[in-house]
């Protein structure tokens, strides 16, 4: 039933579906700051793409200003947690931090472009299929003192052992990974190539 219902989903939507999970149970370090410029240059640049918006109501905000394009579906807090999983199965490129939609998609063979913040590669998406991890490669925070460590391993739900970044508020780590390359694995995915060849 529950994937019946996704096929549903997808159906209405075009022929290009890029599902975009916002943020984790941890939001302060599993958001990109830099969602709306690239959700709109990639809808400029790719005309038949739609872009589903997933996680739980608190990330609704983060949709703010997308409701009224059709080709963006805000989801969060609309769509349960199963529901979502459940269209994973559909999405043709999936995006995300280190989160529980994510980490189910891990042996999807759907493209997936990973932002990390406290994990690495080694540690998390080393053996997914189709994935490309990014991360930021000169954080000084608490966790990773001066980049001495890949990333901090542990959960924050404050600041005290997270560096809040200057421009966007998120965490640094997530700050720091620059847009041009994540665009550049976001379209590189969508366009069919390698992920391995993007970064």
């Amino acid at each position: 039933d529950e994937r019946e219902w996704a096929r549903k989903q997808r159906a209405k939507m075009a022929e290009r579906v890029l599902l975009w999970q916002l943020a984790g149970s941890s939001r302060m370090h599993k958001t990109y700051p830099y969602l709306d410029a690239l959700v709109a240059r990639l809808m400029l640049d790719h005309p038949e793409l739609h872009v589903v918006l997933t996680g739980g109501p608190e990330c609704a905000d983060l949709e703010a200003g997308w409701q009224a394009e059709p080709r963006v579906h805000c989801t969060s807090g609309r769509w349960s947690i199963r529901q979502t999983l459940a269209f994973l199965e559909y999405a043709d490129v999936i995006v995300g931090a280190e989160t529980g939609v994510v980490n189910a998609a891990a042996c999807l063979a759907a493209p997936k472009i990973v932002f990390l913040s406290h994990s690495t590669v080694e540690n998390l998406t080393r053996d997914w299929v189709n994935t490309v991890s990014l991360s930021g490669p000169n954080t000084n925070c608490p966790g990773r003192g001066r980049n001495e460590a890949p990333a901090c391993h542990q959960m924050h739900y404050g600041w005290d052992f997270c560096r809040r970044g200057e421009a966007k508020g998120v965490a640094a780590c997530m700050e720091e990974i620059d847009p041009a390359i994540a665009y550049a694995a976001i379209h590189g995915a969508l366009n069919g190539r390698k992920l391995l060849e993007v970064v």
